[in-house]
């Protein structure tokens, strides 16, 4: 076994995941459906094709038009847009369907991090260990994220992304909170990774959403725990 995959095994033993479980889980991490593969190292072109296998919905986009100006209808279509409307409904899907851009590297060149991503290697690890919600911890009087599930989360992560530690911490928290389940709730979706994985957008969407009205409030960078 490649060491990498040993320690991504071994972090997912420390989850309390069952030993039959462990490689089934491993391969659901370390291959994740195609929608959420969008990263900085990925070769030109890569978003353009997901873009176009999702393709777009015009009357999905005039309700999360509506669900973003804070006036819910869903009954909203796109027949029923003005022009202007129609514009901000399609930059707004274009935004919710791209990864987070962050310049955070010590370079100063951006990092695509998506957060379906993070939130679907979440899930995983739950329903594999059996628990309800994602668990990290940090050092009393602040630190780096670190415990058992998050540790699992870092060796899942390609590796361009192990840095971004405050950031995940931030998406992580930003899906545990009431804001999150709200837009869920609008949106009709549920948590499942099943479900992030069929609908990844729209999750971007919902975790967009609950970022900007709840923004969590920003740490100073921390290097992963290994």
């Amino acid at each position: 076994m490649p060491p990498e995959f040993a320690a991504l095994h071994r972090a997912l033993a420390e989850c309390g995941i069952d030993t039959e479980k462990i490689p089934r889980t491993a391969e659901r991490l370390t291959n994740p459906p195609i929608s959420f593969r969008v990263s900085s190292s990925d070769p030109p072109g890569t978003e353009s094709a997901i873009r176009s296998s999702v393709g777009f919905d015009p009357d999905m986009a005039a309700r999360t038009l509506r669900l973003h100006e804070g006036k819910p209808d869903p009954e909203a279509n796109w027949k029923n847009l003005t022009r202007s409307e129609r514009k901000r409904a399609k930059r707004l899907w274009n935004s919710m369907l791209g990864p987070d851009e962050l310049n955070v590297t010590p370079q100063g060149r951006p990092s695509k991090i998506d957060p379906a991503l993070i939130l679907y290697f979440t899930r995983v690890l739950c329903e594999a260990s059996g628990k309800a919600r994602f668990e990290f911890r940090r050092p009393k009087g602040g630190g780096a994220p670190g415990g058992p599930m998050w540790r699992a989360l870092i060796e899942a992560l390609p590796p361009e992304l192990k840095e971004h530690a405050e950031t995940i911490a931030e998406i992580v928290t930003v899906t545990r909170s009431p804001k999150f389940v709200k837009w869920c709730r609008k949106f009709g979706l549920k948590r499942a990774s099943s479900d992030v994985a069929e609908h990844p957008m729209t999750f971007r969407g919902a975790i967009s959403l609950a970022r900007r009205s709840h923004p969590p409030k920003r740490r100073r960078i921390q290097p992963a725990v290994p």
